[in-house]
């Protein structure tokens, strides 16, 4: 039957108008890029010192300059209440890939030579779940999340045996790991070893990025580890030697060292960065006054100038990201594994519940989802990889062992009644042996021996008074002893067998 000419033209008016539409809008699945940095507290933010963020977050920000990071808050969600459910690097790690508490990932100290410790092989890790979506996978920088063995010759390669030329041990702590499950299906291997950022040993299956050599074979790096980093990532985004599949979904997953120590001279960051701090005054550089004399000022000054390397390499990488055209649909997600203590409560570095350790800065970009926005959720680390990926649309991919929450709809829409606002999230020390909460208003910790430390966040900002916690309000009491028993009871703690502590923690409550 033969149609009349209108007809046709009609037709294909239609099909023009519907392809159109379907160029300015592609269902391209969303790019992830994850960039951590290692013992970076959230008070380590520039932005934070705008009138925007003013008592966003308890107590004074740290005098840091962090342009590029700034630039990201102000295009995406700034979290103020992100918490490091233990603040320690491998268990952190270990929690984020895997979604998993402690007790449950293999993870619950720091991976080093005397620990029996290694994320089990077996955990559907978030790189698996977007591997097996079909997605590219690369990691650069620091991993530290297997146990370290005397496999190595005595130039640092790995050699995969203890007898000789094995039996020698590169690092102590973070170790080379070589293909297989360890690595949880990541594509793409650029891995850094030891803490120093000047001198470390890099280990890739790219040839060219270590000077020839092979996947397993050490590569000596004599510059500052976050840009060597920064100039792999932006050549495997630009792919100018198909590092990648260009038909493909990436999830990058970027683990910078510094500021993590060594932070004890001059030499430990670099010169430019330390112009910023040198001259610095020194109730300038403490202005947190809860600080006693443990930091000294160049424990700041090299802290805070190794901040500000991390920012401009970031700042490299993402601004590559969105000059190719690839910001729009790439979820950036930027947080660091835990803070580190700088002298406050005359403390260095991490493993506590105070808010210099505990707290972590959190920011997510994703311009085709969500807008700029201060958001004061409550959340935890095995949150990030479900929420992660339900901002990516992929909650449907989410294992059923994952035993974070999904904030992504709450996040997007206030209104959501998709999933309850918490209360509290948790802090968990096996090896330090103390466990607590924090909620918006209290951190209560309770440690092994029975004593509490209790502060209440917001009329005690840098919580230096310790609460007695039967002077509580009882509905503030039997709340926090709830919820503390709720997160033991859900991470499968070892206290929860023993009911220890019992005074203090209420292991039958049960929020559903």
């Amino acid at each position: 039957m033969k149609r009349p000419l209108f007809f046709i033209i009609l037709c294909l008016e239609i099909w023009a108008l519907s392809t159109s539409a379907s160029d300015k809008n592609p269902s391209t699945p969303p790019n992830l890029l994850i960039i951590f940095t290692d013992q970076q507290r959230r008070q380590s933010l520039g932005f934070w010192q705008q009138p925007e963020y003013q008592g966003a977050i308890n107590g004074t920000s740290d005098p840091v300059f962090t342009p590029h990071l700034d630039k990201l808050a102000s295009e995406g969600i700034v979290f103020t209440q992100a918490m490091s459910t233990h603040p320690v690097c491998s268990p952190n790690r270990a929690m984020l890939l895997s979604g998993i508490f402690p007790g449950q990932n293999g993870v619950w100290k720091n991976c080093h030579i005397n620990s029996a410790t290694d994320l089990k092989e077996d955990l559907e890790c978030f790189t698996d779940v977007l591997y097996n979506e079909g997605y590219n996978t690369a990691y650069f920088g620091k991993c530290h999340w297997i146990k370290p063995d005397s496999v190595f010759d005595e130039n640092a390669n790995y050699v995969g045996t203890t007898s000789s030329p094995g039996g020698y041990l590169p690092n102590k702590y973070d170790i080379y790991i070589p293909p297989g499950p360890n690595r949880h299906s990541i594509q793409y291997w650029y891995q850094v070893l030891k803490d120093n950022h000047f001198h470390h040993y890099v280990y890739s299956n790219d040839p060219v990025v270590v000077g020839g050599k092979s996947d397993g074979e050490m590569y000596e790096s004599n510059e500052f580890s976050s840009k060597h980093e920064a100039r792999t990532i932006i050549d495997y985004l630009k792919n100018n030697r198909q590092q990648r599949d260009p038909n493909r979904p990436f999830c990058i997953t970027w683990s910078l060292n510094p500021p993590h120590p060594p932070y004890n001279k001059t030499g430990d960051c670099e010169a430019d960065s330390y112009e910023l701090y040198k001259d610095m005054r020194h109730d300038k550089l403490f202005n947190r006054r809860n600080r006693s004399g443990k930091a000294s000022e160049l424990n700041a000054r090299v802290y805070f100038a190794n901040v500000t390397s991390t920012d401009k390499y970031i700042g490299q990488v993402i601004d590559t990201l969105d000059a190719l055209g690839l910001g729009d649909n790439t979820l950036v997600v930027f947080t660091s594994d835990h803070g580190e203590m700088l002298g406050s409560h005359n403390r260095m570095q991490k493993n506590c519940e105070y808010e210099e350790a505990f707290g972590v800065p959190l920011i997510v970009r994703y311009p085709e989802v969500v807008q700029h926005k201060i958001e004061d959720l409550l959340i935890g680390t095995t949150d990030l990889y479900p929420t992660f990926l339900g901002f990516m649309g992929l909650s449907h991919l989410i294992p059923e062992e994952v035993a974070g929450t999904d904030y992504s709809d709450m996040i997007k829409n206030t209104d959501s009644d998709s999933v309850s606002r918490p209360i509290s999230t948790p802090f968990i020390s096996i090896e330090g042996n103390k466990k607590g909460v924090r909620t918006a208003k209290y951190t209560f910790t309770v440690y092994g021996d029975g004593s509490v430390t209790l502060f209440n966040n917001l009329n005690d900002p840098y919580q230096q008074i310790n609460l007695n916690f039967n002077s509580l309000p009882a509905a503030d009491q039997r709340m926090l002893s709830q919820q503390l028993g709720y997160w033991l009871n859900l991470s499968r703690d070892p206290w929860v067998k023993e009911t220890k502590n019992s005074d203090f923690i209420d292991y039958s409550y049960n929020k559903d």
